[in-house]
């Protein structure tokens, strides 16, 4: 069976595009002519590591553990007054060498942060007092200069404590976290910047949540954000919040902002979509130098969801396969890793491609709505999942995000009728207590079986899809369709022939 030709394979399509864009100069926020830049990427790739960093703070409480036992211990204990002291240099040298490692990769800009000359400053003097302790330890026995000894200590001591705060609290700290957490998404990494913000075209840029308080920590700073766009792009710039979830004072973008809800790993209704074109298309015209600047959490699924509607709305590329290829390339770093950092899911793209029917062949219109009763439900090839049988699952429909059917439990026949036909491998479900359904439809699917994983919207599996574009009263979505089991680490579960088909009534509406 054939899936829908609206449907956007991402894994078959993106590698039928070559090059893209080819003749336009996008900024790709990497350091220009620096001095020794692919040095500086290798070690910086193990300086700025979380791992790195966690283990330099480890070891600096270590060392304070060794202080405050050379200063308690009695002056007779010399023997082991040195040991530490100089087990306590050895850090010392390490910190030294981090620092010198980190101004290599940073260069100009470790400067920049006040941070990072103060940091530096504690380590090295850190540094001379450590030797000059080991010095004296070797030499020195009388009680006077002993209490210099421990004099020397305590500042140490002071000096060590200070750097812990100071490293917990320094942007190369949040700089790990962002780096962890963004994965090998391509960030902006110029002009005293680390952002997780790249630009797709030269008016057009995709960014993470900008974020303050914790969240910050690992995620872009508001603050930093704003100033980003108040210097690269001053008065110039419109922002696209797409989460529903959060919010943020507008005032830092000069309420340049607009805000489209949509749920987490979900679509858009069409209805935003063509909303958030129009105004877009709007405000480009206003003015040449005008870009966008579109986020949602982490800044891919729903934002590149967006930002291709846009791509397709602005006719940069003809059909959906395209502007799909297009964002993920941009928004994945692949000197840093494979992992593709386009759309999300593939009811995401999905949506993608109704968009681009939308552009092609309706002349930017929504579509006749089409009213449809929900007739049968098929799971395909479900043996092995679960028990094996569909007992243990349940469904869900959502009209609009809102619920139209009670929670169809298969294994009790509840709010509609169940059976498993093990000739065919199918599960059929019938008779399904259900609300006509229009425009846009969420369909969730849950297991009680604790072996069935659950993932995102906490649930086994789950699609979106739009009335509309329903061909022939069917709709056949298979393995790499379905939002989940899409994902290769799930392929165990999911076999290649597992697959869902909705057959519908039309309805007048």
């Amino acid at each position: 069976m054939q899936s829908n030709s609206y449907d956007v394979d991402i894994e078959t399509n993106s590698n039928q595009i070559d090059e893209m864009d080819t003749s336009e100069s996008i900024d790709d926020g990497k350091e220009i002519n620096g001095l020794f830049i692919n040095q500086r990427q290798l070690v910086g790739a193990y300086v700025n590591h979380l791992l790195t960093r966690l283990i330099i703070i480890f070891m600096i409480f270590i060392d304070i553990v060794f202080v405050i036992l050379g200063i308690s211990l009695p002056e007779s204990s010399e023997s082991a007054i040195y040991v530490l002291d100089t087990i306590s240099l050895i850090f010392v040298i390490i910190f030294l060498i981090e620092l010198c490692l980190r101004i290599f990769v940073e260069m100009q800009n470790f400067s920049n942060s006040w941070f990072n000359i103060l940091d530096g400053i504690i380590i090295v003097l850190s540094f001379v007092v450590s030797v000059i302790l080991t010095i004296l330890d070797d030499i020195i026995n009388t009680y006077k200069l002993g209490r210099i000894i421990v004099i020397g200590r305590i500042i140490r001591l002071v000096l060590l404590v200070r750097s812990v705060r100071l490293i917990l609290l320094t942007d190369g700290f949040q700089r790990s976290m962002r780096l962890t957490v963004g994965g090998n998404k391509r960030r902006y990494q110029r002009d005293g910047y680390d952002l997780d913000l790249c630009y797709i075209s030269k008016r057009v840029i995709a960014m993470s949540f900008p974020s303050s308080g914790l969240d910050g920590v690992y995620r872009n700073r508001i603050e930093q954000v704003a100033k980003f766009l108040d210097e690269k792009h001053p008065n110039k710039y419109k922002v696209y919040n797409l989460c529903s979830e959060r919010s943020y004072d507008t005032n830092h973008f000069h309420n340049r902002c607009e805000r489209i809800m949509i749920d987490d790993h979900n679509v858009p209704s069409l209805k935003d979509a063509i909303r958030f074109a129009k105004d877009v298309r709007a405000w480009m015209e206003s003015d040449p130098g005008n870009v966008i600047a579109v986020h949602c959490k982490g800044g891919k699924g729903r934002t590149g969801t967006m930002i291709c509607i846009w791509l397709l709305e602005s006719k940069q590329y003809s059909n959906a396969a395209e502007a799909l290829h297009k964002f993920g390339d941009r928004r994945t770093n692949w000197d840093k890793g494979s992992t593709f950092q386009g759309v999300e899911t593939p009811s995401q793209s999905r949506f993608v491609g109704y968009y681009d029917i939308i552009c092609n062949k309706l002349g930017g219109l929504l579509p006749p709505i089409k009213v449809l009763k929900l007739q049968k439900v098929i799971i395909h090839s479900l043996k092995g999942i679960g028990n094996s049988d569909g007992s243990d699952f349940s469904m869900m429909i959502y009209n609009n995000q809102k619920s139209v059917s009670a929670t169809c439990n298969f294994g009790t026949n509840n709010n509609c009728k169940y059976r498993f036909d093990s000739d065919n491998n199918q599960v059929i479900v019938e008779d399904i207590n259900s609300e006509l359904l229009s425009e846009e439809i969420k369909v969730m699917f849950y297991s009680s079986n604790k072996n069935v994983p659950k993932y995102y919207d906490d649930c086994a599996f789950f699609f979106s899809f739009h009335t509309s574009f329903v061909e022939s009263n069917r709709l056949y979505i298979p393995r790499n369709e379905l939002d989940n089991p899409h994902k290769e680490k799930f392929w165990d579960v999911y076999n290649e022939n597992f697959a869902v088909e909705l057959l519908f009534e039309p309805v007048d509406p």
